[in-house]
């Protein structure tokens, strides 16, 4: 049972201005009536503070009608006579309790508050927001204090650094200031339902879409989208939420690296828009014709893939797959939320640009120490990128800067991160996928795939992974999302 903590009681009266209190409450008979000692010198000049003549001694400290002021208390009065009304930061002594509306509460989300005791962390989640929680009691989004321009940005929330303004982080959906302090509000606790339902497992499994697949990736209507690296021609494959397979072949004799669609709009995790990239990544032994590497688009006005950002060179790895038909050519093929298509390794290892399908031109946006392998959205201004080192770092595209996220144990094939929690999915070499929050830390196996492969999120609640298998069948399997955090 939580311990409500109330200010200790006491007789006196209000304190109604900021002098005229006597030191004798014996001595005054309230508002009107004229009780003075000929001695009185204090108070308001002996008139009596609140309406009365009269009142206080000449011990008086200042005060209304005669009432003594005393330390300040929770009460919604000003008790010292100081002009204010419970200012003191110490008038309430529970962990995560502040003085307001004339009493101690617990709401360790204001400035004023005291802070959580040790083991526990401010909660601003739609369960017990305000609550000082155990960080591993389900249902906790908390974070630190960061100072962002002339605000301060508080759990649930981030600091953009192109506006240098505090916006609400993942799962929260908006954010609150109190003064210049913010935090996350809206920040539910059950996963949204389905936003739409893909096909099943068993029509996402047929030859005509699984064989030599690759890649995945599925757009905010719960297409599925496939790539192929296969002997001949390689295919760009979609299926329909009702198992229509659909399919449009790419320039002959290249092969296919990832494929993406895009996943949001106007930096949130949503919106109406369909587009779908694609890399093509022969190696140089492949046998393959023309200029072997680039990215593409699917163009739907005449369901083709033109090659619009070919590769000044060949670009190869020894990883993530160790495979020679994988390891090559641009990778971290990814879709920002301002709908911007992003890509590594075009013209030199640990290049990464933007690119511009309508325009056919790229951008660089940083120099990384090390060849891309994989790249997801993590918010309106950064991406994740997974590098050769088993390192990821938060890339802010506005200013070409990285920070420090995560060091897996293994090469990362894939990431995704989770537009409810704000949790990101990591595929591993081996089949692993782990699960990090959103700070990094490593919260150890989410699930096992086949073999070593890619993932993708869906707006059907599941994990999707591909176990990649160049030139024969692949298979997908899936795992459903989290309810709850």
């Amino acid at each position: 049972m939580r311990l409500l903590h109330f200010a200790a009681p006491f007789t006196f009266a209000a304190c109604l201005a900021a002098s005229g209190c006597s030191g004798d409450a014996a001595s005054s008979s309230g508002a009107g009536a004229s009780s003075a000692s000929s001695s009185s010198t204090g108070g308001a000049g002996g008139s009596g503070g609140a309406g009365g003549v009269g009142g206080g001694s000449s011990s008086s400290t200042g005060g209304a009608g005669g009432v003594a002021c005393t330390d300040e208390v929770c009460n919604g009065i000003d008790d010292d006579c100081d002009g204010a009304i419970d200012e003191d930061a110490s008038l309430c002594s529970g962990p995560g309790e502040i003085c307001a509306a004339g009493a101690c509460k617990a709401d360790c989300v204001p400035p004023g508050a005291n802070p959580c005791a040790a083991g526990t962390v401010c909660n601003v989640s739609d369960q017990n927001p305000g609550a000082c929680v155990a960080p591993d009691s389900g249902c906790v989004v908390t974070g630190p204090l960061v100072p962002c321009g002339a605000s301060t940005c508080g759990p649930g929330s981030t600091c953009d650094p192109t506006t240098n303004t505090c916006v609400a982080s993942l799962p929260c959906a908006g954010i609150a200031c109190i003064g210049t302090v913010c935090h996350g509000v809206a920040c539910p606790c059950e996963r949204p339902p389905p936003t739409c339902a893909g096909a099943t497992l068993d029509q996402l499994n047929v030859p005509a879409f699984v064989n030599g697949l690759v890649d995945i990736d599925f757009d905010l209507a719960c297409n599925a989208w496939g790539v192929t690296v296969l002997s001949g021609p390689d295919y760009l494959r979609k299926v329909s939420p009702t198992g229509q397979v659909s399919t449009v072949q790419g320039v002959t004799n290249l092969n296919m690296g990832e494929v993406a669609a895009i996943q949001g709009q106007n930096g949130t995790f949503g919106g109406s828009v369909t587009e779908v990239g694609l890399t093509y990544n022969c190696c140089a032994n492949c046998g393959c014709q023309g200029t072997p590497q680039g990215v593409a688009f699917y163009d739907q006005a005449t369901n083709a893939l033109p090659l619009v950002i070919p590769s000044a060179k060949i670009t190869t790895g020894s990883g993530p797959f160790q495979s020679g038909y994988l390891d090559t050519g641009p990778q971290g093929l990814t879709w920002g939320l301002t709908k911007k298509l992003y890509v590594g390794n075009v013209d030199t290892d640990g290049d990464f640009h933007t690119v511009d399908l309508d325009s056919g031109t790229k951008g660089l946006v940083a120099t990384l120490p090390a060849r891309v392998y994989a790249a997801s959205p993590y918010d309106g201004s950064r991406l994740l990128v997974a590098l050769a080192t088993k390192e990821i770092v938060l890339l802010d595209v506005n200013a070409g800067t990285t920070t420090p996220f995560a060091a897996l144990s293994a090469n990362i094939t894939s990431l995704a991160r989770d537009p409810f929690t704000g949790h990101v999915y990591v595929s591993l070499f081996g089949g692993e996928i782990h699960d990090l929050d959103g700070s990094g830390k490593d919260l150890g196996l989410f699930a096992k795939g086949t073999k070593s492969g890619r993932i993708a999120l869906a707006r059907d609640n599941y994990l999707y992974h591909v176990n990649a298998t160049p030139a024969s069948g692949a298979t997908i399997e899936r795992f459903p999302l989290p309810g709850t955090y």
